[in-house]
């Protein structure tokens, strides 16, 4: 007995112990998480940001200050419709909905109002309507919609009651405590209510009750409520709470077979407890991995346009599972409840939310629809908006200009190699005169020369000291400053205006460190950069011209992205700056980084190679995005974002596959497609080896290998190959002056080896040259030297100057001559010995061979076959005039009959004049407009590989597409097999690609061959055909 009163004793003792525990949590605010007041949405801290930002008229969010200053319910005059002793948003007093909800939002906005501005006639009139309402409203009837009614209105009151209570000491006592007995009398009876009854709703009503509960539980100081809110927030049991209204994988909503308002209603809702937890220091948001994040990105996915996973969603009522798929209704109706949420996971946290990011775009500035917050732009904006720029900073820091300057007056390699080549540039000279136009659009090539010679002329100045280069530069922007009176508007291309956009901002940030540049001047241009010139960086981005985001190339996105980055850095306008770093990271276009690297391939050897998004293109569009993007990079960096280093170096792995392939070395290949419809099956070999235009490198290899110590080999040979670095028409260039950071010997490189494995293949009218390249890729060019064969008469027929193509093509040939060619490797350290020489005769042509039959389909003018034995047969095709349409043909055609199944292929070595389109052509008869199947090349560009097909006599010849890139030599191929024609395409002859299939009645016995389009004109056209054969 004495053991059992021992332990009852001590357990008075703990209980008592507890009970004291407790009321000191409650009561110390040293123990206890006191709540922070004004502190319902918005703490002062968060609100002087908000003051700073309307102060600043930043951007969209002084855009959306405007909405609410604008709004009718936000007027300190505004006239109440109210009040009434009773309420409801149905039912007998349902005509009250209306007017009551204005009267609110009155309260509420002038509330908001007063805040931001400090105008007491705005808290006044807040205060106005809460007394009245105080002293009249006595009820609100339990009719279907109170608890959303108790919700959507008495979140108002709180906002207004909190922000009056806090911030305005002016307010009575007892007006006060009349309009917070007015809530706890009336408002929140009936969410008590809700929480008490068995669910019944849809998802939005609980999270509309929730906010209203939660913000009412920190303005009342009241812990208990504030945790039943929190509780039922993330696991309460309805469907309003973030257990049961968002999928966890999908982010597929309870509401989602229903209608997109309640989506967003919702979703509004649940983010607004999430930020009411947020500024008493509880993070919600990130409650079950995100989930709201999920929630928002399917639908604003949806209704964007895109397609969204849905299962049938079994809810907790058991009242809504029956909707079988996503509802359409009120799709692309957007509410204003999206920068709520991307705020925090975006602007806070740095998470991805591409979708939202989208809407956004369309929507902002976000303006009030009466159960939301809204004008989210401006109350939820927690951009970078008060960091501190590094000027200068874009391109260059002051420390970068200062070692240039130092190691140009030490004369160190490779920066006087550099300087050298820059004293020589006609856009480099203090004479350079600036011709400015009002609309940048009229010739962005022209803009961008004048931004260039700012820039060179800058640099100039700083390195040498001499003012009349300074001058020039400040001229030049002073010019444009003083002209552009407009947002530039291009004929075409409007994307590309980013290149001197970006150019222009690079350069003023340059010279913005030279005294001779009057303030003023440089305010006005800066003024320019954002009234005039940023819309059309931003918009682009945005809206990509009103087409699919994936259409336009990475090179577009990414010159604008440097133009936003530039802009920022400049006009100390961190927003700006963000949008393009934002873009980079998430962005939806093809500058995003995983767009513009849309796949890696892993080497033997254990490197990461990154698949350019335009290597399927041509290469020196490859190489300029390169350049872009790592311009972007390095701006950021001089801001202390390191982008470069972003994805774990998804960049370099860009570039050094670019560098790569460029160098001849061959590289791996994805298919890539996008809503172009690309069709890319291989690395493009247009503009390949063509390294003259691109001086990008330098800044790229000194970054990652040289201040990092991460390996770039196929960089750092671009670099080395190209020492000293010139400009260029879409790159400042001059990298070995203006980013080398460590002196290297200069020739780098020791002259080349000689080439082998030299190789000839005559064609008709052609020559074709082929080699290997030279060892170690020390070669930076090449030059091809023929001779009559005999004669030992050497002579330049190509020179190879920063072009390390390892073929020539040689048409400046006479039938039935024999050559002999030779070829030797440059660089900057000398040329290599010739190579051993190979001897070659030109081709002699004869009329039709045996075994075919030339005809002409239709209406030909000036047709005429050519043969040659070589190649496996090599055709020639000619005409001045016969054009292949949709309903009919005209074309110089070579065939032979075949029955049965059969494969024929070829392929095009050579198109000249005006060859439209060209390749495999069978047909049923050789009228014009008989059934036919196509395998050609043409079109727009000469470049698209399709498959054409017309099923009946006189119908439509319709396509296709094979690879929209294909360039010559080209392998085509089509098979029969009974009535269904395949289509192949190759670029070897042997690896081939399928294109299309297609049923089509035709004879069993049909003509098969090649043929010809051309657009008529004095001269004629030709194609030339090898490798004919029919199997």
């Amino acid at each position: 007995m004495k053991n059992c009163k021992t332990m009852k004793s001590w357990k008075n003792v703990i209980g008592r112990l507890w009970l004291f525990l407790g009321f000191l949590l409650l009561s110390c605010p040293v123990l206890a998480a006191a709540f922070v007041h004004p502190g319902v949405l918005h703490t002062e801290e968060r609100m002087q940001q908000i003051r700073g930002l309307v102060k600043g008229k930043s951007d969209d969010a002084y855009a959306s200050y405007l909405l609410l200053e604008k709004h009718p319910c936000a007027q300190s005059d505004y006239k109440m419709e109210g009040p009434f002793d009773t309420i409801a948003r149905d039912g007998k007093f349902g005509y009250t909905k209306s007017r009551m909800e204005r009267d609110f939002s009155a309260a509420y906005l002038n509330a908001l109002m007063w805040r931001i501005t400090g105008d007491e006639s705005h808290a006044r009139k807040a205060a106005e309507v809460l007394t009245a309402y105080a002293r009249t409203l006595k009820r609100i009837p339990d009719t279907n919609d109170a608890p959303l009614l108790a919700g959507l209105e008495g979140f108002k009151i709180i906002y207004a009651l909190e922000a009056l209570k806090h911030t305005w000491r002016k307010m009575p006592a007892e007006d006060y405590e009349g309009a917070l007995r007015m809530f706890t009398k009336v408002f929140l009876p009936v969410l008590e209510t809700f929480y008490e009854r068995n669910p019944y709703t849809n998802g939005n009503w609980g999270a509309i009750v929730t906010k209203t509960y939660m913000a009412a539980s920190i303005h009342l100081d009241d812990r208990k409520m504030y945790e039943k809110a929190r509780a039922f927030y993330l696991d309460g049991y309805d469907n309003g709470t973030l257990a049961h209204y968002i999928d966890g994988e999908t982010g597929q909503l309870q509401e989602s077979g229903r209608d997109q308002s309640h989506c967003m209603l919702g979703l509004g809702a649940m983010a607004t407890v999430c930020e009411l937890a947020w500024q008493q220091g509880d993070d919600l948001y990130s409650a079950k991995d995100n989930r709201l994040l999920k929630g928002y990105e399917y639908v604003a996915r949806y209704n964007l346009g895109y397609d969204v996973p849905f299962v049938r969603w079994t809810d907790i009522t058991g009242k809504y599972c029956d909707w079988e798929e996503v509802s359409p209704k009120a799709r692309g109706r957007y509410m204003y409840v999206f920068d709520i949420a991307y705020n925090h996971y975006v602007n806070r946290m740095g998470l991805p939310m591409p979708f939202t990011g989208q809407v956004l775009g369309q929507i902002r500035p976000e303006g009030y629809d009466r159960d939301q917050p809204g004008f989210g732009t401006l109350l939820f904006n927690e951009k970078a908006d008060y960091r501190k720029f590094v000027h200068p900073g874009g391109l260059h820091t002051l420390a970068d200009l200062e070692r240039m300057k130092a190691m140009v007056g030490e004369g160190q390699h490779p920066w006087a190699e550099g300087w050298a080549e820059l004293q020589k540039d006609p856009w480099a000279q203090s004479t350079f005169a600036a011709r400015p136009m009002a609309n940048m659009g009229d010739s962005r090539q022209k803009a961008s020369i004048e931004a260039h010679a700012a820039y060179l002329n800058a640099i100039r100045w700083y390195i040498s000291g001499d003012e009349a280069y300074a001058r020039c530069a400040i001229n030049i922007c002073n010019a444009w400053a003083n002209t552009v009176n407009q947002v530039p508007k291009a004929r075409q291309d409007q994307g590309l205006l980013g290149i001197p956009i970006g150019e222009f901002a690079m350069a003023a940030e340059v010279l913005r460190v030279c005294p001779l540049w009057e303030r003023t001047d440089f305010e006005r241009f800066k003024e320019m950069m954002v009234e005039y010139l940023y819309p059309v960086s931003r918009d682009f981005l945005r809206t990509h011209g009103g087409g699919r985001v994936d259409y336009c190339w990475t090179n577009w996105d990414a010159c604008n992205m440097v133009a936003l980055a530039a802009i920022g850095v400049l006009c100390d306008r961190p927003d700006i700056y963000r949008e393009g770093v934002e873009y980079f990271k998430h962005g939806l276009g093809n500058g995003s980084i995983r767009n513009a690297v849309p796949y890696l391939h892993r080497m033997e050897d254990g490197t990461v190679l990154g698949q350019w998004q335009e290597s399927g293109r041509d290469q020196e569009h490859a190489q300029l995005g390169v350049g872009f993007l790592a311009t972007f990079c390095q701006i950021a960096w001089n801001q202390g974002d390191d982008l470069f280093a972003y994805d774990s170096n998804r960049l370099l792995a860009g570039a050094e596959y670019v560098a790569r392939h460029n160098q001849m070395r061959g590289v791996p290949f994805t298919y890539y497609n996008n809503s172009q419809g690309l069709n890319n099956r291989w690395p493009s070999v247009n503009g390949l080896g063509q390294l003259e235009d691109r001086p990008v490198w330098e800044m790229i290899y000194n970054h990652y290998e040289v201040l990092k110590g991460v390996p770039a080999p196929y960089s750092k040979r671009m670099a080395e190959l190209l020492r000293p670095e010139y400009g260029s028409k879409d790159h400042f260039g001059y990298g070995s002056l203006t980013f080398s950071l460590r002196p290297s010997n200069y020739p780098i490189l020791p002259v080349p080896a000689v080439p082998t494995g030299l190789r000839a293949e005559a064609s008709i009218g052609q020559i074709r040259l082929d080699w290997e390249p030279s060892a170690e890729y020390f070669a930076n060019g090449y030059v091809i030297q023929r001779s009559e064969a005999g004669r030992d008469d050497f002579r330049d027929v190509g020179v190879y100057k920063e072009k390390v193509t390892n073929w020539f093509i040689d048409s400046r040939i006479e039938e039935g001559k024999t050559y002999e060619y030779r070829v030797a490797a440059v660089n900057k350290a000398g040329t290599s010995r010739f190579s051993e020489s190979v001897r070659v005769k030109a081709v002699s042509v004869t009329g039709c061979p045996s075994g075919w039959t030339y005809a002409e389909v239709g209406h030909v003018e000036e047709g005429r076959v050519d043969y040659a034995g070589v190649q496996g047969g090599t055709y020639r095709l000619s005409c001045r005039s016969a054009a292949v349409d949709a309903l009919s043909d005209n074309a110089p055609y070579l065939y032979r009959k075949v029955a049965g199944d059969f494969a024929v292929s070829c392929r095009i070595n050579r198109m000249d004049g005006n060859t439209e389109e060209c390749g495999l052509m069978l047909r049923a008869a050789l009228k014009g407009d008989a059934t036919v199947v196509t395998m050609t090349l043409g079109h727009w560009g000469r470049r698209f590989a399709r498959m054409g097909y017309r099923k009946e006599s006189g119908g439509e010849r319709r396509f296709a597409i094979g690879n929209t890139y294909t360039w010559i030599p080209a392998w085509f191929k089509l098979a029969r097999v009974g009535n269904v024609f395949y289509a192949y395409e190759s670029t070897d002859g042997v690896n081939w690609f399928y294109v299309h299939s297609e049923e089509v009645e035709m004879p069993r016995e049909i003509y098969v061959g090649v043929a010809g389009s051309f657009g008529g004109g004095k001269a004629a056209g030709s194609v030339v055909f090898d490798g004919l054969s029919i199997e």
